[in-house]
C-alpha cells in the first residue's frame, strides 16, 4: 500500500533524516537514515522479510510516519526495526 502524496505532510518543522526508537531495555537511540527495516507484509514487489532501506521520514496528514523506500513512501506499519545492541 503506497501512500499518494495527499496523505503525506511537506514540512521543514521536522526531522526526516533521523528517527528515534527505544530499545528492548528502555533507551531512547536516535537512528540516522539511511536505516535499515524488514518488511512484514507483501508490498507490491516487496516479498515478506525483505530487507529494505528507509531514505526519509514522513509525516503523514493523521499523525503517523512514513518510511521512503525505493522513492515511495509507505506506512511506517508495515516495516519492523530491529536492532542489535551490544
Amino acid at each position: 500500500m503506497i501512500l499518494s502524496e495527499n496523505d503525506i505532510v511537506r514540512s521543514n518543522e521536522y526531522n526526516n533524516k533521523s528517527l528515534y526508537v527505544i530499545t528492548s531495555k528502555g533507551v531512547l537511540r536516535e537512528m540516522p537514515i539511511p536505516l535499515r527495516v524488514r518488511s512484514k507484509a507483501d508490498l507490491d514487489t516487496i516479498p515478506i522479510k525483505t530487507w529494505l532501506q528507509i531514505e526519509e521520514v514522513l509525516m503523514t496528514v493523521d499523525g503517523s510516519f512514513a518510511y521512503v523506500i525505493k522513492g515511495k513512501p509507505y506506512p511506517h506499519s508495515l516495516f519492523e526495526i530491529i536492532l542489535r545492541i551490544e
